[in-house]
């Protein structure tokens, strides 16, 4: 499975504006399409299909060229996020 990247440009006030890069790789799992429908197709066979998904493979903070570890529940977060997962689904699908 072909791998993608994409970078992410944040800004954290804390008193002075500190910037670093989120940085996700992830590869692109395709979806099955649904089969055995139908008007006279056996309903034993129906299958309903699944959607494109997202596997996150790394995920880490860029910051003066030096890589740092996010933190998990901030991981967390990130791989639960519906609209980012839709988000790198439409990116891997136009680069692909």
């Amino acid at each position: 499975m072909p791998r993608f990247r994409t970078t992410l440009s944040i800004a954290v006030l804390d008193g002075n504006e500190t910037e670093f890069d989120l940085v996700i790789d992830y590869e692109l799992i395709r979806g099955t399409p649904e089969t055995g429908a139908g008007y006279l197709a056996d309903p034993a066979a129906y299958d309903t299909g699944s959607p494109d998904d997202v596997s996150f493979k790394t995920i880490y903070l860029m910051r003066n060229g030096i890589a740092h570890v996010v933190p998990s529940l901030i991981q967390n977060l990130i791989c639960d996020d519906e609209a980012l997962k839709a988000s790198l689904i439409a990116e891997a699908k136009e680069a692909a």
